[in-house]
């Protein structure tokens, strides 16, 4: 059985103090999404600025003018599920506990 590609989304609007924690609980995790991809909704804040710091640790950011929440997330379902079957969303101000992923997949992967 091959490996079920996960993708995590974060919606971000104005978390410059918070986004950075959200995005280093990602890293962090025991077993790494396949691909990790954060919107900034227009923020009027330093929150690209902070998100663009982790582009070069896998973070994908795309910018676009403030569109809310709910097309916000509709926006980064639709982009990762071109090639991941699952989907985990955390929002900016929010954060995973480390073994989130390996604890939670197999649930998955194993019916």
């Amino acid at each position: 059985m091959s490996k079920t590609r996960l993708a995590v989304i974060i919606p971000c609007y104005n978390h410059a103090h918070y986004v950075g924690r959200a995005i280093e609980s990602v890293l962090a995790q025991t077993r790494a999404p396949d691909r990790f991809l954060i919107v900034d909704d227009g923020s009027k804040d330093d929150s690209v600025e902070v998100i663009r710091a982790y582009e070069g640790r896998g973070v994908e950011l795309m910018v676009q003018e403030n569109a809310g929440a709910h097309n916000t997330l509709n926006r980064l379902a639709k982009t990762v599920s071109e090639d991941c079957e699952l989907i985990s969303i955390l929002n900016s101000d929010d954060y995973y506990e480390p073994q989130r992923f390996e604890k939670c997949l197999p649930l998955f992967e194993n019916g």
